[in-house]
Formats: structure tokens, sequence, C-alpha cells
């Protein structure tokens, strides 16, 4: 349940939220390899404090980033793009002909996931409510058959502007 809630505190502005996502994530450090019931709710507060995109949470996540997780890689990549978001600012996007091309940019060009390997992520799959103002997306990055993982994105669009409010590791292959 850990591991569900840290996906959906994107958006807190809670220094109580803050601090459960940093305490959860800083237990990366301390889990034995072979403990997952540890090292998957860290991973998940790490993903969600990368979302965020707060510098005060750099620390946290380079120490993350060196722990033996399910897949680190992702934060290292949050890192990189918390970095480079600071120096640069926000990224830009030419404007799109339709919402999911619109979601799409936003996912590959605004978010940390195609960081890396922007040609090796994609998004596979988008689902709308009926207002079209929150989406479920699921991007997969596929490196090789055995190389490959997907995540989950909740995106909610106000004043024309699409952003993440969720995020979840969703499989592994």
């Amino acid at each position: 349940m850990s591991c569900f809630l840290a996906g959906g505190l994107v958006e807190t502005k809670s220094g109580s939220d803050l601090g459960f996502l940093r305490s959860l994530a800083e237990k990366a450090r301390f889990a034995a390899a072979d403990d997952s019931d540890e090292d998957f709710p860290a991973f998940c507060a790490a993903l969600a404090l990368g979302m965020m995109g707060r510098g005060d949470s750099l620390p946290i996540l380079r120490k993350v980033a060196g722990a033996d997780l399910l897949d680190s890689e992702e934060i290292g990549k949050a890192i990189l793009w918390m970095e480079k978001k600071s120096v640069s600012g926000q990224p830009t996007t030419g404007p799109a002909s339709s919402d999911e091309e619109s979601i799409t940019k936003f996912v590959l060009d605004g978010t940390f996931f195609a960081e890396k390997e922007r040609d090796k992520t994609s998004v596979v799959y988008v689902a709308f409510n009926r207002a079209r103002n929150r989406v479920l997306v699921s991007l997969e990055i596929y490196l090789n058959v055995k190389s490959a993982r997907g995540y989950d994105l909740v995106l909610t669009k106000e004043r024309g502007v699409w952003r993440v409010v969720g995020i979840w590791f969703a499989w592994i292959a």
C-alpha cells in the first residue's frame, strides 16, 4: 500500500507527506539485498520525489540511486532531469495536433523517463476520463527482450497544460 500511496503524492505540498516520501525513500539505503518488501516502497517514493523535481530531494535521490533497488536507473535519470531542469528551466514543446500527441510530447519531453533513452521510450496506452481532463498513460522503456520496463502515470489538464499527478512502476522484463 505504501507504494500506491507514494505514487499518488506527486503534487503534495504537505510537509508530513514530503516527510513520509523522504523517510520511505531513505529506507533503501538500509534494506538488505533480498528484502524487496523494503526496497519496492522506497523505489516508489523515490519515483514520486523525482517526478516532483524539487531540488531539496536531490541528496536523498542520490543515495537511493546508489542502492541496489529494483531499477534505480530511473532514479538516476530523475537526478539528471532535475539538474538539467534547474539550469535550463522548463522544457518547451511545440504545438500538438491532438490531446494524445500533446500527452506523448509532454511525457517524453517534460518528465525524466526519456532523459537518456528517448529513442527507446514510448507511450503505449492513453485512457481519458469522460471530461478528457485526466488521463492514465502507460509508457514503456524497451532496450531489448530481456531489458524492458513499464510505468503508469496519471496526468491532469488545467488551463490547457498537462502535469503529472501520479506515478507508479508497472512491470519489468
